[in-house]
């Protein structure tokens, strides 16, 4: 169970800086295709705070206070690096991360998400 809770804390804070990064315009195009010329969505932001926040809550419920104080900035920064260097040498990596933005595009469009409503 702890090993699982820190797999799970350090994949969090390893998806919650790639959705930090990819918020921003500049990374945002080097992700996407080239045929989808569009701002990155605002939501993907506080996505990635959420996630780096539930990074923290994996820390302390795994270890407690004293030792999330150290582990959580040092998975932050290892997550971070790592993103830096699958931005600069293969940014398609992160691609798949680019699905939720397409949901919020979709459902942008499309308030009523499927649902259609009856005639009566």
């Amino acid at each position: 169970m702890s090993v699982m809770l820190l797999i799970l804390a350090f994949m969090c804070s390893l998806v919650g800086c790639a959705y930090l990064a990819i918020s921003q315009d500049r990374n945002f195009r080097l992700v996407q295709d080239d045929a989808n010329r569009r701002a990155p969505s605002r939501k993907l932001r506080p996505l990635g705070f959420v996630l780096l926040f539930l990074a923290l809550c994996g820390c302390l419920l795994r270890d407690g206070v004293s030792f999330a104080a150290l582990l959580w900035p040092l998975m932050l920064g290892i997550s971070a690096v790592v993103v830096a260097q699958i931005l600069s040498f293969r940014p398609a990596f992160l691609k798949p991360l680019l699905a939720i933005d397409k949901l919020a595009l979709h459902r942008a469009k499309n308030p009523s998400s499927g649902i259609e409503k009856s005639g009566r």
